[in-house]
């Protein structure tokens, strides 16, 4: 089969040929490589699908947009879409690799590596030796041109999403806030302003740019699995969440009508933060096994004990074990459509970057698919 994108695996074999280039005969050597023995000798099913009407307008568009959003993923893995999705996925990826990928890692690096670097206190308080200047001087110029570059491509996925579809997009804000906070630092290092206000900006800047790594990861399978894990993980314990955060409120409450008692050199609570938010911390640091009680001997001795055991009991004991149950149940669950998250997080991919092929030049030639089923 001449010119071909080939997928084999012991149930099916598929090629998607250019038109006139067909060799049945060489169709017929793929499916029995063996001599005469009858051992060898397998009924197979021919099954030929018309594939250049992904091309016409916006069909592809209309497609993936449909297949992403799915709700049943099983239908992700009928023969016809599976194939259909990975020969997209086998031309996308290079696309998104190499043009999105590697810039953003050159990107993020030389960002976080030029904040890092002008406002460590060395740098702010007038350390001016010239090879260091340049070198900031090339790391900022790289960050300036990786931010131009990546407000074009959030403007390119703007336009072909529609501004309502990109701004109700998660990874479409943190693209957007990450930019704008870049920005904002460059511009106050250049107006010359606090160094420890730009610090706490760059701290938020840098941690989006961590955040947008997750995504990243959705391209390499191994990894894309973890992440999709870990997501489904959240949203199962939700309502865990809900209740843990409940049954924190409850004690940390009580803990702070008690706090009220005490000498202010003497409190149950670091007298640093604000009592209120100081509670709930103190309480979940409990829940979590890190148990302040020093000053439980002065004051209410046996109710702030009472609270304790209950708090232990139930934060720490009950909850937790709770959480691992769920984690164990989301794990099994997603284990089992394992092969529909994966070809899920790639059509979802290929839908976020569907701009950046030419279809028509990266796919051209491209008119059939042949399923083999034996």
């Amino acid at each position: 089969m001449n010119h071909g994108f080939r997928n084999a695996n012991p149930v099916y074999t598929s090629w998607v040929v250019e038109p006139l280039t067909t060799q049945y005969d060489l169709l017929h050597d793929n499916l029995a490589e063996a001599d005469d023995d009858s051992k060898y000798k397998q009924f197979a099913t021919l099954k030929m699908l018309d594939f250049d009407w992904v091309f016409t307008k916006k069909n592809m568009q209309v497609l993936v947009e449909y297949l992403s959003t799915i709700e049943n993923e099983q239908l992700l893995t009928t023969e016809q879409i599976r194939i259909l999705i990975e020969l997209l996925w086998s031309k996308f990826f290079f696309y998104i690799f190499t043009r999105a990928f590697i810039p953003f890692i050159i990107y993020m690096i030389s960002m976080i590596t030029y904040f890092q670097w002008s406002l460590s206190p060395e740098y702010v308080n007038g350390y001016d030796e010239f090879s260091v200047l340049v070198a900031l001087t090339t790391l900022c110029s790289i960050s300036v041109a990786g931010i131009g570059y990546f407000f074009v491509y959030e403007y390119k996925q703007a336009s072909n999403y529609g501004v309502k579809v990109f701004v109700s997009d998660i990874w479409s804000f943190v693209d957007i806030s990450s930019i704008i906070l870049n920005i904002t630092i460059l511009v106050l290092q250049v107006m010359e302003q606090d160094a420890e206000t730009i610090r706490q900006i760059a701290s938020v800047a840098v941690f989006l740019l961590w955040v947008k790594m997750f995504y990243w990861m959705r391209l390499f399978g191994p990894t894309a699995a973890f992440l999709r894990m870990i997501i489904e993980i959240i949203r199962d314990s939700m309502q865990f969440i809900v209740m843990f955060f409940i049954c924190i409120f409850m004690f940390s409450n009580a803990l702070f009508m008690l706090n009220a008692n005490r000498d202010p050199d003497d409190t149950l609570f670091d007298p640093d933060l604000a009592a209120p938010m100081n509670s709930i911390i103190y309480e979940y640091l409990i829940g979590l096994g890190e148990f302040g009680v020093d000053s439980y001997g002065v004051k209410d001795r046996s109710i702030l004990w009472t609270y304790f055991v209950l708090s232990t009991f139930i934060t720490q004991i009950t909850f937790m074990n709770l959480l691992i149950a769920i984690m164990g149940d989301t794990f099994d669950r997603v284990s089992e459509i394992k092969e529909q998250s994966s070809l899920k997080e790639k059509v979802s991919m290929i839908r976020d970057h569907i701009w950046i092929v030419q279809k028509g030049k990266a796919f051209a030639g491209y008119k059939y698919i042949f399923v083999v089923t034996q």
